[in-house]
C-alpha cells in the first residue's frame, strides 16, 4: 500500500480524480440550475480539467465564472502530468529492455547464451537457414553492453533480435529471456579455446539448468575441449559442437 502512494501515477491520478471531485462540489454550491443538478456538476469538472470544452453546460455566475478559470489551469496541469507519467512508464521500460533487464514474454523462439568472436557467424547462419521465417526472435543473453547489442541489431536486421543482460547458468536470468517457451537454445562459451576450461563448466551447468527447467527443450552446446564432451553429453545436450 505504501509503495502504491508513492507511484507517481497514482498521485498524480489521485489527483486529478480529488479535483474532480472538489470541482464539481464547488460548482454545485456556486452555480443554479441544470449545471448544478444531478451528476451534471463532476460530467462538467471534467470536461473543463481535460480542456475538451463540450459547451452543453458552463457556469453563468461571475464567481462560477472564475472558480472555472481555477479548474481549468488545475485541469492543464494534472492532465499535462498524468501523460508525462505515463511516457515515462512507457520510457522506463524501453530503457530497461535496451539494457537487458526486462522479463521477455515470448514463445517458440531461439535463446543464444554466451559471446565469442565466432557468436556473430552463429546468428549469420541463423539467418541464411531461416528461409521460411520459422524462427521469429532470438533472444541474447550475455554480458554485452547496450551499445554492442545495438550494433549487434542493426548489422542482423532480418531477424528480431531481444537482450538480456546477466549469467546464464543463473535461473533466473533464463527466466527472463522465457526460457521454457524456447524450442531451441544455443550455448557458446565466454572465451576461446586458448583460455581456461571454466567456459565448458558454465556450458555444462547451464545446459543442466535449461534440462531442469523444460527437457524438452533442443540444447546445442559448444565446447572447447574434447575431454568435457562426456560431461556434457551426460547434461543431455542434444547437439555438441567441439571448437
Amino acid at each position: 500500500m505504501r509503495t502504491l502512494i508513492q507511484n507517481r501515477f497514482f498521485q498524480v491520478f489521485a489527483g486529478l480524480f480529488i479535483s474532480v471531485i472538489l470541482g464539481g462540489l464547488a460548482i454545485q454550491w456556486l452555480e443554479l440550475g441544470e449545471i448544478s443538478e444531478g451528476n451534471t456538476p463532476f460530467w462538467w469538472a471534467i470536461v473543463t480539467m481535460t480542456t475538451v470544452g463540450y459547451g452543453d453546460f458552463s457556469p453563468k455566475t461571475p464567481e462560477g465564472r472564475l472558480f472555472a478559470v481555477f479548474v481549468m489551469f488545475i485541469g492543464i496541469s494534472l492532465v499535462s502530468l498524468l501523460t508525462a507519467s505515463i511516457s515515462s512508464i512507457f520510457v522506463a521500460q524501453k530503457i530497461r529492455e535496451d539494457k537487458g533487464l526486462e522479463k521477455l514474454s515470448l514463445s517458440d523462439h531461439l535463446v543464444l547464451c554466451g559471446w565469442n568472436p565466432n557468436a556473430e557467424s552463429v546468428i549469420d547462419s541463423i539467418q541464411n537457414l531461416n528461409h521460411d521465417n520459422s524462427i521469429r526472435d532470438l533472444v541474447l543473453v550475455n554480458d554485452l553492453t547496450p551499445e554492442e547489442v545495438t550494433s549487434i541489431k542493426n548489422r542482423h536486421h532480418k531477424i528480431n533480435i531481444h537482450f538480456i543482460s546477466g549469467d546464464f547458468t543463473h535461473e533466473e536470468t533464463l527466466d527472463k529471456a522465457s526460457i521454457a517457451n524456447a524450442n531451441t537454445v544455443i550455448i557458446v562459451p565466454n572465451g576461446t579455446s586458448t583460455e581456461m576450461a571454466s567456459h565448458d563448466e558454465k556450458t555444462i551447468f547451464a545446459t543442466l539448468t535449461i534440462k531442469s527447467i523444460n527437457s524438452a527443450i533442443r540444447v546445442v552446446a559448444y565446447i572447447l575441449h574434447r575431454e568435457n564432451l562426456t560431461h556434457i553429453k551426460r547434461a543431455a545436450a542434444d547437439e555438441v559442437v567441439v571448437s
